[in-house]
């Protein structure tokens, strides 16, 4: 007879200060007094859970489980001074269709204090017993990357003037004759200060031009900068005016004369002029 002694001992009444006695590996019974027995154990303020068995497993007889699918974190467009945000936590679907949870460690350049575009990459970790461990990424990778977008909020001051109309003579090029840029005179939420800045734009929309007429194009305006108030639609148009020459129409490498503001003015450069960013930081940086 095996005793075992402890103060908590869970049994069906709940836990309990006493002995329990093992006859020939079986449970013989609990008791709150002591009787004989052959070996004594002392496991006081250890718990004893005398027949409680574990039916839980992750993998036996050379079946492991592992990683088949997890959804990619999004990427993120957060405001000047805040962090990333990325998620530290991701849900890991096993390939026999279970879920667990595993951890995202994010590595790279990512600075909060200046407008722009990071690529951040994710290590995907699980510290849980998952078959033999090894291969728990075995089939999808345990890498992912996201990109978080760091914008200033702006508020305008001074609207965008708008720009003048277009005038060509049928088969002439016009992308050139489009401006590329507005100057905005804005307030910085973050900075807390007044600059001007030059905003690239992008101009959209379609004019043929071997035939006369009048083709409306529209600007949007791009870069790291996300404006708190809507700008007039009326000023961010512009009229291209195809007009008869004396002569007669013009030839065109491009039979249909169709020209697309995307292609043509639209390849211009959308990288907005970091000098407005320079001078907001060192503006700050003086204060």
């Amino acid at each position: 007879m095996i005793e075992i002694k402890s103060n908590k001992i869970i049994t069906p009444n709940g836990l309990r200060s006493g002995y329990l006695y093992i006859d020939n590996g079986i449970i013989d019974c609990f008791s709150e007094k002591k009787k004989c027995a052959d070996e004594y154990f002392d496991f006081n303020g250890k718990y004893v859970s005398p027949g409680f068995i574990d039916l839980h497993t992750h993998g036996a007889g050379g079946y492991t489980l592992y990683v088949v699918d997890y959804e990619k974190p999004e990427d993120r467009v957060v405001s000047f001074g805040s962090e990333h945000g990325l998620p530290t936590e991701i849900e890991l679907t096993l390939n026999d269709g279970s879920k667990v949870t595993g951890t995202i460690t994010w590595t790279g350049e990512y600075n909060k204090e200046l407008a722009g575009t990071y690529r951040l990459e994710g290590i995907i970790s699980y510290n849980g017993a998952i078959g033999n461990g090894s291969t728990i990424f075995d089939g999808i990778g345990d890498k992912i990357t996201a990109t978080v977008t760091v914008r200033d909020e702006i508020k305008i001051i001074k609207n965008f003037t708008k720009v003048a109309d277009v005038r060509i003579k049928v088969g002439d090029e016009y992308s050139d004759k489009l401006a590329t840029t507005f100057v905005l005179s804005v307030y910085s939420e973050y900075y807390k200060t007044t600059q001007e800045i030059t905003v690239q734009i992008l101009w959209s929309g379609k004019v043929n031009v071997l035939v006369p007429g009048t083709y409306t194009l529209t600007a949007t305006p791009v870069g790291s900068y996300r404006f708190d108030e809507n700008i007039d639609e009326n000023i961010l148009k512009v009229n291209v005016i195809v007009e008869e020459t004396s002569s007669g129409s013009s030839s065109s490498d491009d039979e249909s004369g169709c020209f697309s503001a995307a292609s043509g003015a639209g390849l211009m450069s959308v990288i907005v002029l970091g000098m407005a960013l320079v001078a907001f930081k060192k503006r700050k940086n003086n204060n």
